[in-house]
């Protein structure tokens, strides 16, 4: 794996004990943030993720539409942890945490749950990340944490109702379609005119 490679060209080798794995998490939480948020702007990302969003329902089926190309994306915006000394299997232990913990995220039977709100990227800040209503666009990027939505002024609050789903959905909603459909996008937009 290419991080256990970067990891021969760390400057020091981070020792493994809470104090580390709780800076490896807030790191690990802040990369995932910006990973995420630049992953509805810049297009090619976009191209990738956009499947994860193109269900019109909010259920745990959501979080399995998980893009493929995530895996070569993820890997390489992540090289920075190795590279700063932290061991690959620490990283993906607290990537596996975080992953089993965004997965319960997707659902509507969970409510807001009081304090919490403040810290966790809740299901209800999540509900809001997939709905297209035109206030929660671009909102709560957050992995685990909200606390970077915060600082980034990306929050937005469950308000109103979300309506899940793209801005423009796909009419053809069959399987290759919906895990390319971005891609087709992607491509024809280079052949718009001005």
């Amino acid at each position: 794996m290419l991080w256990f490679w970067v990891y021969k060209f760390a400057a020091i080798q981070i020792e493994t004990n809470v104090y580390s794995l709780f800076i490896l998490f807030l790191i690990n939480e802040f990369i995932y943030y910006w990973f995420h948020r630049w992953s509805h702007t810049i297009p090619f990302l976009w191209a990738t993720h956009v499947n994860h969003h193109s269900s019109m329902k909010m259920n745990f089926s959501v979080a399995a539409r998980t893009p493929f190309l995530n895996a070569v994306y993820h890997v390489l915006f992540w090289l920075p942890l190795p590279l700063l000394g932290f061991h690959p299997i620490d990283i993906l232990a607290v990537e596996t945490i975080s992953f089993f913990f965004a997965f319960i995220q997707h659902t509507t039977v969970i409510p807001k749950l009081g304090f919490l709100e403040w810290f966790l990227n809740t299901p209800s800040h999540h509900r809001v990340h997939h709905a297209s209503n035109p206030e929660y666009l671009d909102k709560n990027f957050g992995n685990v944490l909200i606390i970077y939505d915060r600082l980034f002024t990306t929050f937005k609050n469950e308000d109103v109702e979300p309506v899940y789903g793209l801005i423009k959905n796909p009419t053809n909603r069959g399987l290759v379609n919906m895990i390319f459909h971005g891609w087709k996008d992607f491509f024809q937009s280079f052949n718009k005119k001005p």
